[in-house]
């Protein structure tokens, strides 16, 4: 373990008041055991575990962990009901990005239709028969285009959906002992 990973451990478990003195006598036996020779996470190893040093030093760790874990999990909570919002929101659009894409093509029949058997009831804007016919076409090719492609972004937002589902599971399942 790194000098800055061990005083961000023992961070965890030591009040800020108490921090600047107890950081400086430890910084001070890193230094002294990198002097005789022995490598930075050598001399961060033999002091030991932050933890311990803080039970020696008489801090409560265990109110401290269930603190962190607890705080982790109000704060991925805050997290996921803007993620759920975010996601209800992103569903509506992509529902009406569906429903235009079925339209398109519904459309392109309807004209291909018109041309095949003229309405009497319908009156006809654009005269030129070929006009209307090409259109059409050019509509459904779209329109299958379009479906195409959302099948395929589709299938990617729901992976992406059943990943965070998983990860949600996961937190909230292990309890204290996972990291989020």
């Amino acid at each position: 373990m790194s000098r800055n990973k061990f005083f961000i451990e023992l961070s965890k478990y030591i009040p800020k008041e108490d921090r600047e003195d107890i950081f400086d006598d430890f910084n001070e036996h890193i230094n002294l055991a990198m002097n005789q020779g022995k490598s930075e996470e050598g001399a961060v190893k033999s002091l030991g575990s932050p933890r311990e040093i803080a039970c020696e030093f008489g801090y409560n760790v265990e109110n401290v962990q269930k603190n962190v874990s607890t705080i982790k999990k109000i704060g991925f909570i805050i997290i996921e009901f803007f993620v759920v919002i975010g996601l209800i929101i992103l569903f509506a659009i992509w529902l009406s990005i569906w429903a235009i894409a079925f339209s398109i093509p519904v459309v392109g029949i309807v004209s291909e239709i018109l041309v095949i058997v003229p309405l009497p009831f319908i009156p006809m804007f654009i005269p030129n028969w070929q006009v209307l016919l090409t259109g059409g076409i050019s509509l459904i090719a779209l329109g299958v285009f379009l479906i195409m492609l959302l099948i395929s972004i589709s299938k990617k937002l729901f992976r992406l959906v059943k990943h965070l589902a998983k990860k949600h599971c996961m937190v909230f399942s292990k309890g204290d002992s996972h990291e989020i």
